[in-house]
């Protein structure tokens, strides 16, 4: 079974629960913790998370969340996008300017992935021809380009 915006087990270290993304539900269905309400905690396959143009804490969080271990998740993924254009030529109000400080580079992501047993997609796409555009698969530091 797949689900949007399926809820976390627990808080995972934030003030609030959350939800993932999109969550895969392992099958058989069993649940992450006992009590009346187990079928609103079903132990997830794989969870994703999104962000697009977002900062660091943003993907720091993405990636605690999913390795924490009270998450009860088989295989955490995380796809981070940058959608830059240049000033006057936006997409959308949400397009960063391809000189934003606030870009992370796959190889500053690739350090941010050591230690997580987490995949993150990243991706790029920059209308100013400023950074590489493409997409790549970042795992414990290993970044490999997708065709």
């Amino acid at each position: 079974m797949i689900q949007k915006e399926y809820p976390t087990a627990c808080d995972l270290g934030k003030a609030r629960r959350q939800h993932w993304d999109v969550a895969i539900v392992e099958a058989p269905p069993q649940s992450a913790v006992p009590g009346p309400k187990a079928y609103d905690y079903l132990r997830v396959g794989a969870a994703v998370e999104f962000g697009m143009n977002r900062a660091e804490q943003h993907l720091v969080d993405d990636m605690e969340r999913l390795c924490h271990p009270d998450a009860h998740v088989g295989q955490g993924f995380v796809v981070h996008l940058y959608r830059l254009s240049r000033a006057g030529a936006s997409f959308c109000t949400h397009d960063w300017s391809p000189s934003s400080a606030r870009i992370l580079t796959k190889e500053r992501v690739a350090r941010l992935s050591v230690g997580r047993s987490v995949e993150v997609y990243y991706g790029m796409y920059d209308g100013a021809s400023q950074h590489d555009p493409g997409a790549w698969k970042i795992t414990q530091g290993e970044v490999a380009l997708l065709r």
